[in-house]
């Protein structure tokens, strides 16, 4: 049986529940080895507090925290284990680069990051950056894009077209399934709440209110709808959000 080591710095909402459900298939044998002391990242620099994710991030699953500053350290604890594979998520944390400079060309080495080229600025900074990118994936077999921006990144890394593999974002359907009815009731009572027609159509945005997600371009992009019967709901926090309240305000 292949051995996949997952090299990621903590445990995340997003990735715990894909990791439980390759450790059941009994297809591969998995291990994630975690790169930054336990419980370091749950704090969130940009809503400046402590997250409390209501699922189990550390159950269902072989792991190890293993600091990546100690690069030896992480790589002889990833051959020790056998590794036959190794999948690394994000080069720039701890020792995760020096990861995939060993084990190039030793075992496959796999690759998952959801960077784009939108906040590129053009000049001798992104001429560089470009080069330094090169360098950096070069050390790497195969990359999962999230989208089309992300594979742009990638292939303007210097990644070919039979190194990327489309990989998109997916969620668990059973856990947000309603199955007894329960959602449906919640969200009968937070339409009343907000005086929210039954017959209405709902658009939700969920994330940080920050320049970079631009959720006041989507407040304009509805305002010129002039539709009574759609509306947007918008669920977050961030730098944004006296922005947000004062246009939304003016749209009334």
């Amino acid at each position: 049986m292949q051995k996949l080591a997952v090299i990621t710095t903590h445990p995340i909402q997003y990735y715990a529940p894909l990791f439980q459900v390759l450790s059941v298939r009994n297809k591969l044998s998995l291990k994630v080895f975690y790169t930054s002391p336990q419980g370091e990242s749950d704090f969130d620099k940009d809503f400046r507090k402590t997250v409390q994710w209501d699922i189990p991030l550390q159950e269902g699953y072989e792991y190890a925290f293993v600091s990546g500053k100690d690069s030896a350290g992480l790589i002889k604890a990833i051959t020790d284990w056998g590794a036959t594979a190794i999948l690394v998520i994000g080069w720039s944390s701890n020792g995760h680069l020096q990861c995939m400079r060993y084990f190039k060309n030793r075992i496959p080495v796999f690759f998952r990051g959801d960077s784009t080229l939108l906040d590129e600025r053009p000049g001798i900074k992104k001429y560089l950056r470009r080069l330094f990118l090169r360098w950096v994936y070069g050390y790497i077999d195969t990359a999962f894009y999230v989208g089309i921006n992300n594979k742009k990144y990638f292939e303007a890394s210097g990644l070919r077209e039979s190194q990327l593999v489309f990989a998109p974002h997916s969620i668990d359907n059973r856990r947000f399934g309603d199955k007894d009815g329960g959602y449906q009731e919640k969200a009968a009572l937070w339409r009343n709440e907000l005086r929210i027609e039954e017959s209405a159509i709902i658009f939700v945005f969920v994330g940080k209110f920050q320049q970079k997600k631009d959720p006041l371009l989507l407040i304009h992009a509805f305002d010129a709808l002039l539709e009574e019967k759609v509306y947007l709901l918008l669920v977050g926090d961030g730098e944004l959000e006296q922005d947000m309240k004062a246009q939304a305000a003016r749209n009334r």
